[in-house]
């Protein structure tokens, strides 16, 4: 390669930053180090012979505790006034940077003097003030921010306030709302109000000072999620109360069919009972669903949980109600045993059984429908393994054969997951035979031997003897 090219690729090479010495090989500069340290005579002494240059300095020893800082934003950090002034004194510039750290760090008098001296941008001290949660810093650059922002977005700065803080400050957001910011902004790919943020965070007092100021009890976020339902999500049952009693709707659905009593199920029935009694009193049905047609008892049978299933049933809740694909409660329940590979090496122990018994205990009940796998619920009960679950579907008249797409019956899959008691009960039943095959030519006995269930292959050898 001709030296020319060489020298000028390298040329281009430093001009561009990509061959410049490393900064932990540089020195840090005195002034800086002075102020870090709050050593005030070695500051005086350097700024007496010190030039502009020396002042407006940048700290860049990679590592550093200082690295990008100026010896005026070092000491705004640190809230040290006295060496702020020092260094104003002998002619160093007042930043926006020094500014924004003094407002973050609720320094009022040193941002007051970094803003009388001409620091630029203050409405980003603002912001940072506002995140920080400094009320009376707020307050007082709210004036300042306007002049430094023809555009200046104090919506914008209500929805900093609250949302990055992981506890906002109801006094800033009381200033924003007198500044006259609105609380209806909704902000982001989220499209979340002050008002579903507050109630995220969890922030009471910042929710009540919302509410007072007229914020949307009722919005919208781009789930369909109002504060309401984001608090119930979240387990905020107080604050769920709260906006309640300042006549949030408990009848609005969730963009996915999410609604007061489907949100209460995966909480513990006697923390999230209250609630429910409550929004039921209101006029909420406890079969309240969304276009899915799913409703807080199919969840609480889905996740297994009898102790909900028991509440909602002495709630009223219907066994028999149907969601759009028409599942019932029951199938929800059995699903469990089938929410993996039917022939895994480990089967669901008891999967849900008690609470399908439960679902099955009253009269004429809904027994179920065919599964995507075209399983019968029979045999869903037995992938649970139960004796009395299975025992209880064929009280209920469960009589069909029921093979799956792969041809497998009741007895290939007793095989599999039952008890010799059970394949009796199935044979006694005429349901099927030891001797059937399904599409891979196996028969139960196969099935059993190939999942290493000896008792189930001993039992079903017997019942195929003569």
């Amino acid at each position: 390669m001709p030296r020319a090219l060489i020298s000028l690729m390298v040329a281009l090479a430093f001009t561009l930053g990509l061959g410049a010495v490393p900064a932990a090989a540089g020195k840090r500069p005195p002034i800086i180090v002075a102020v870090e340290r709050g050593d005030t005579a070695a500051l005086g002494r350097l700024l007496k012979k010190a030039r502009p240059r020396d002042l407006d300095a940048s700290d860049l020893v990679a590592g550093s505790p200082t690295v990008g800082l100026r010896a005026i934003e070092v000491a705004a950090r640190k809230g040290d006034r006295g060496a702020a002034e020092a260094l104003l004194a002998a002619g160093a510039q007042a930043t926006a940077k020094a500014l924004e750290l003094a407002a973050a760090g609720g320094f009022l008098e040193l941002t007051q003097r970094l803003v009388e001296r001409g620091a630029p941008r203050a409405d980003l001290a603002l912001s940072a003030a506002a995140r920080a949660g400094h009320a009376e810093v707020v307050e007082w650059l709210l004036p300042a921010a306007v002049r430094a922002d023809p555009f200046f977005n104090l919506d914008q700065v209500l929805e900093f306030a609250v949302y990055f803080p992981p506890a906002p400050s109801a006094a800033v957001v009381a200033v924003l709302l007198r500044a006259k910011a609105n609380p209806a902004r909704a902000w982001g790919p989220g499209r979340q109000t002050a008002l579903h943020m507050a109630v995220t965070k969890g922030a009471a007092d910042v929710v009540a000072v919302l509410l007072a100021a007229g914020a949307p009890i009722d919005a919208v976020d781009r789930d369909g999620y109002t504060p309401l339902l984001g608090a119930v999500a979240g387990g905020r049952f107080e604050l769920a109360a709260t906006l309640l009693d300042a006549g949030a709707t408990p009848h609005h659905v969730g963009g996915k069919g999410q609604t007061v009593p489907r949100l209460l199920v995966p909480f513990a029935p006697a923390q999230a009972g209250p609630l429910l009694d409550r929004v039921l009193a209101a006029g909420v049905s406890v079969d309240h669903a969304g276009p899915g047609g799913e409703t807080a008892l199919m969840a609480a049978a889905a996740a297994g949980s009898l102790p909900w299933v028991e509440l909602l049933l002495a709630r009223g809740a219907r066994a028999g109600a149907l969601a759009a694909d028409g599942r019932a409660a029951i199938d929800f329940a059995l699903s469990c045993a089938v929410s993996h590979h039917p022939w895994s090496p480990q089967p669901p122990a008891a999967c849900h059984a008690d609470v399908a018994l439960r679902l099955l205990a009253g009269p004429r009940p809904p027994t179920g429908r065919l599964d995507r796998g075209e399983r019968t619920p029979l045999v869903r009960a037995i992938m649970t393994g139960s004796d009395a679950l299975v025992a209880r579907m064929l009280a209920l008249g469960a009589s069909s054969p029921g093979l799956d797409r792969e041809g497998s019956g009741p007895l290939h899959y007793a095989a599999r997951y039952g008890t010799p008691a059970m394949v009796k009960r199935l044979v006694d039943a005429r349901l099927a035979r030891p001797s059937d095959q399904n599409q891979r030519d196996e028969t139960p006995l196969d099935v059993a031997r190939l999942a290493g269930r000896d008792d189930m292959a001993a039992a079903l050898a017997a019942l195929a003897s003569p």
